[in-house]
């Protein structure tokens, strides 16, 4: 049941983009991906003042300010995301993604270990949570982590250690 709505979700998500995509003043020239962020809050906003109650697009706000680096207003969005939709696993792991910059490394324990809790396999929050040990230099449980990733997802966790590695 948990797989199916995961799909679901990226089936509602994916048609959003599209009639977003469509209906924007882009629509024929640019892909929703590459508008600028003004423009993606922008219609996102809009679409809020008609659903003021969904989470999602609340998330969706989070990520758009913290790809802009801005992390205070991201927060907020994100939190308005939890008190609307606490069920959904996404925006505890993206939250926890700015505690984790911010190195408030509690805070990014605490958000990660929730989207497992709704989403065992959500393998971003499964990663992210043993990146976060291993920042706090708790080794075991980094490594008790990763572990659990493998097991959900090897080729994932290959290509974000690779991507890892390529960094240093």
């Amino acid at each position: 049941m948990l797989i199916h709505n995961r799909y679901l979700h990226l089936l509602c998500t994916a048609l959003i983009f599209l009639l977003i995509a469509v209906t924007s003043p882009y629509a024929g020239s640019r892909h929703l991906f590459s508008m600028p962020y003004k423009e993606k809050i922008k219609i996102v906003k809009n679409k809020l003042a008609l659903e003021p109650d969904n989470g999602k697009l609340f998330n969706t706000l989070g990520y758009y300010y913290y790809e802009r680096d801005d992390y205070k207003q991201a927060v907020q969005y994100y939190l308005k995301a939890i008190a609307l939709t606490p069920d959904y696993p996404i925006t505890y792991n993206n939250l926890g993604i700015i505690y984790l910059a911010e190195k408030k490394y509690e805070k990014a324990e605490k958000c990660f270990k929730k989207a497992i809790s709704l989403d065992p396999e959500y393998i971003k929050a499964v990663c992210n949570l043993g990146v976060t040990y291993y920042k706090m230099n708790n080794i075991s449980e980094a490594k008790k982590w990763y572990d659990v990733a493998q097991k959900i997802d090897p080729k994932y966790v290959s290509t974000r250690k690779n991507n890892f590695l390529k960094k240093k």
